[in-house]
């Protein structure tokens, strides 16, 4: 069904319904019209308003909250056959107690509604005006100290002004649910999004929560399944370890590193903080947030195997080599370098080679500098050095501008040609 059509059958369903409730109230008032006579005009409109009054009340009370969208042929029929009954009721009574208690009684009555203040407050207007009237008609009502519209108006105000006080905190709780709904719906977002994976444990090491990132990451569905059957057996001591850590101090966190197999069966590094959710039901949780390592930690080691093997060339090659900082000052030189210039470590590390006087000629210090930082590098250029004791060494040297960590330093090597002493 279209849209438009949809929106006439609405139309259609809506005309039909207030014609039948408004066929019913116009029967139920011509029903009651022949008892009119046996009172006057004036108190069949006191007893009728009240009717019309009291019937509202019934059918709010009983029938409305199942005829929420429209109402229904059924429910004006029920609307027509209460007003009928109420007005019939209030007519027959012709007595000042039951008049008085209805009057004063309505207003409080009305608290109840499910409806707004604005609606209560024409009900209590009825009451108040029945009230004023009911004297005129013969109903000499009042108690010792005050006459009846003056309780009806006193009743009617505080319906009133509890009935909005009570719609003031439904919109306060109202607010504070659609906030706690907002974070709500915030918090599952980040948890849904997030690049890094969670999952919750229990005690025991069964995984009663995975995030859909955690999912995605190890490729397969983890919830109601132990732990233990993806950790590395050497893992596991230090796994229980951290959740006893955590079932004894919850305040606390504790980071660890894991080795773990993915749906894959390939053996993945992750590195997570545990911390347990305290008052979340009788058996303790552990929330766990972790992030794949794994690539970060090959990377690692691959750098740190690199520096061995660039360690082990420094400190072994047969060739003086030595590391200078962009400041010009020694960060390092290896053996051969102390063997060739005749130097003790803690003589070098830190000073310039002009300070130590390696170079016969200071000039040519500074030309070989103003060359490597034009052209980044140095290759086999003849340099006559000078050793400790003063002797001169004549050497090849290449020098590289390397940049390590946002800072600039330069691989020297010298390459002995021939000694003679000055």
């Amino acid at each position: 069904m279209t849209q438009s059509a949809s929106s006439q059958m609405r139309q259609v369903t809506f005309v039909l319904r207030a014609t039948a409730a408004t066929l019913a109230v116009i029967a139920a008032l011509v029903l009651i019209a022949p008892l009119s006579l046996t009172v006057s005009k004036q108190a069949f409109l006191l007893y009728q308003s009240l009717g019309i009054a009291l019937s509202a009340l019934v059918f709010v009370l009983t029938f409305a909250e199942h005829f929420s969208n429209y109402w229904h042929i059924e429910a004006a029929v029920l609307f027509g056959a209460s007003l009928l009954l109420w007005g019939g009721i209030g007519i027959v009574i012709n007595s000042s107690l039951p008049l008085a208690i209805l009057i004063v009684g309505l207003p409080i009555a009305t608290v109840l509604l499910p409806w707004g203040w604005q609606f209560e407050l024409v009900i209590c207007g009825l009451c108040v005006g029945a009230a004023v009237m009911a004297p005129k008609l013969g109903h000499r009502v009042s108690t010792d100290c005050y006459p009846l519209w003056l309780i009806a108006l006193a009743e009617s105000a505080a319906a009133v002004l509890a009935s909005i006080q009570l719609e003031l905190q439904s919109q306060q709780t109202e607010a504070y649910v659609r906030a706690l709904i907002a974070d709500e719906e915030q918090f599952r977002s980040l948890i849904e999004n997030a690049p890094d994976g969670l999952c919750v444990f229990s005690m025991s090491g069964s995984i009663v929560f995975q995030s859909p990132s955690a999912k995605r990451m190890m490729g397969e569905e983890l919830v109601g399944r132990s732990i233990y059957e993806f950790l590395h057996q050497d893992e596991v001591p230090s796994f229980r370890s951290m959740l006893d850590q955590c079932r004894k101090t919850p305040e606390n966190s504790y980071q660890i590193r894991l080795r773990c197999r993915d749906g894959g069966d390939c053996w993945r590094i992750i590195e997570g903080v545990g911390k347990q959710l305290e008052n979340y039901g009788e058996e303790p949780l552990v929330v766990f947030n972790w992030r794949d390592v794994t690539d970060r930690v090959n990377q690692e080691n691959q750098l740190r195997e690199s520096e061995d093997r660039f360690r082990k060339i420094f400190q072994y090659s047969t060739n003086a080599i030595s590391l200078i900082s962009h400041e010009g000052n020694y960060l390092d030189v290896n053996d051969e370098w102390l063997r060739l210039f005749g130097h003790e470590r803690s003589e070098v590390i830190g000073k310039n080679p002009l300070e130590l006087g390696r170079y016969a000629d200071p000039d040519e210090y500074i030309r070989i500098a103003t060359e490597l930082l034009m052209k980044k590098e140095v290759r086999d250029r003849p340099v006559t050095f000078r050793a400790k004791e003063g002797r001169l060494i004549e050497g090849l040297l290449s020098s590289v501008l390397l940049q390590t960590g946002g800072d600039f330093v330069v691989l020297s090597v010298i390459t002995p040609v021939s000694r003679r002493r000055s």
